[in-house]
């Protein structure tokens, strides 16, 4: 509402105006609206009939676009009011597109929470262990205390000052290493027992401490699965999330470059407006007379005004509808590059995942065999010591030796575990693996092109990062 009140030489002028409007814009971009002009004038002039009147008028205006701005397509593309490069609005198209995509994020953060709880837990199973094997070693090595303690009390063989102070110092170096399993080494940063557990509860949303302790039941594979390189490459390109956020916004970029070239049409428009006209020295009531009411006026017809025709407006030289063509087709461009240097990466990732799979298992055969070495030095040098032919000193290495082994080891077959779930990480199997399922996955993508999903598969990388030692041994 306008208001404007002026006087001067003892007369008054007193105007108000009110605009009221509502529209609707159409999936073609025809915007329909009804425009009420309602005007008051309380002017007491010696020119004017009327003291004070009213006039009030109701536009029923239709606008369809013919040329620029024009079809459906552009306009779920690039939404009401667009302008080129499409940097303030977005049409119904781009806007589900960035839904798919935050949708896809979600799926990313998921799976990297998910192997992070994987991690902790078998760095908790790791810790356990090292606690046992260290808690092991420590028994053994009391036991040998107190029996050269009792052959250094009774005077016989076997119970010499420096064999007693070798097993006592054996002991307290193993109680000392038992406390660091179970809390942890500051220094070094190796986890114990209970930062483990403490660490696998804050990602588990669990309190920090509780009435149960947290213990894996699980025990680690033996060995990796066997895997096929180009299935795993296939399920890497069709389930990674990150690939599936790339494509749709390639699939942005080309319906954006799709609106951007309509900007270089001229703007044709087809215009009709009805107008209906009414004044009278009332809004509403008012006598009998003529222009008592201006709805009354209005309601007669008398005043009825319409027009229809074409406008017509074309921009010399098109710069900006040319900057935004130009900005649609670099945008697009640098999202087919992203998504093609995202293939090869997750190509060598997941390369460097099967690799890892094959050392891990062949390192834990040897260290296996070392296990075995272990266990055979201390059962010797244990019958050796009961004999009284064998050196202490080399018992409590191997006891020592045999306590390292065990770790290292169990050490081994957690690798293998975590190098599992590497290349199901690696490969976007890593949910289904776990039975996580989403209601969208990156394996159900909706295309907007259907031609993208066929250019998808023809854009494969088939890159093959893989040591493989047959094919090096033949090339030599």
């Amino acid at each position: 509402m306008i208001q404007d009140v002026t006087a001067s030489n003892n007369q008054r002028h007193w105007h108000s105006q009110c605009h009221p409007a509502v529209s609707k814009t159409s999936a073609t971009r025809a915007t329909f609206s009804l425009v009420n002009d309602t005007q008051y004038d309380n002017n007491d002039g010696p020119n004017n009939l009327f003291n004070h009147s009213w006039t009030t008028s109701w536009d029923l205006q239709a606008r369809q676009p013919l040329l620029q701005g024009a079809g459906v397509t552009f306009n779920r593309i690039a939404g009401p009011s667009a302008q080129p490069g499409f940097r303030s609005t977005s049409g119904l198209l781009i806007s589900r597109a960035n839904y798919d995509i935050s949708t896809f994020q979600f799926e990313q953060g998921l799976q990297q929470f998910v192997y992070e709880v994987i991690g902790k837990y078998w760095q908790l199973s790791v810790a356990y262990r090292n606690f046992d094997s260290i808690r092991s070693a420590r028994d053994s090595a009391l036991k040998n205390w107190n029996l050269t303690e009792a052959r250094l009390t009774q005077g016989i063989i076997g119970g010499e000052a420096d064999r007693e102070a070798e097993a006592r110092e054996q002991y307290y170096l193993f109680e000392s290493q038992l406390a660091q399993a179970l809390s942890g080494d500051s220094l070094s940063g190796e986890p114990g027992v209970l930062s483990a557990e403490a660490d696998l509860r804050r990602l588990m949303g669990l309190p920090n401490s509780g009435d149960r302790i947290i213990r894996p039941i699980d025990e680690p594979i033996s060995a990796a699965p066997v895997f096929e390189w180009e299935q795993l490459l296939d399920q890497a390109l069709a389930r990674r999330p990150e690939i599936a956020q790339q494509e749709i916004r390639i699939q942005q970029r080309e319906l954006e470059l799709i609106a951007a070239k309509n900007f270089l049409l001229p703007r044709l428009d087809a215009v009709a407006i009805y107008r209906k006209n009414g004044f009278g020295d009332d809004l509403l009531g008012g006598g009998p007379g003529r222009f008592s009411s201006a709805y009354k006026d209005l309601a007669s017809g008398q005043h009825d005004e319409w027009e229809t025709g074409l406008q017509l407006q074309i921009p010399i030289g098109y710069r900006q509808a040319h900057s935004g063509v130009r900005y649609a087709e670099l945008n697009l461009r640098k999202a087919e590059e992203v998504l093609k240097e995202q293939k090869n990466q997750i190509a060598l990732d997941l390369g460097n995942a099967f690799r890892q799979a094959e050392q891990v298992t062949t390192n834990s055969e040897l260290l296996n065999h070392r296990l075995k070495a272990a266990h055979d030095t201390v059962n010797a040098r244990k019958a050796a010591f009961d004999a009284g032919k064998g050196s202490f000193y080399e018992l409590l290495d191997a006891q020592r030796r045999l306590a390292e082994a065990e770790l290292a080891f169990h050490r081994s077959l957690v690798n293998i575990e975590l190098a599992v779930e590497g290349i199901n990480r690696e490969s976007g199997m890593l949910l289904r693996h776990h039975l996580i399922y989403l209601g969208e996955s990156a394996a159900e993508i909706k295309f907007y092109n259907p031609s993208r999903q066929t250019r998808r598969k023809q854009n494969r990388i088939p890159l093959d990062y893989r040591l493989d030692p047959t094919r090096l041994s033949k090339s030599n």
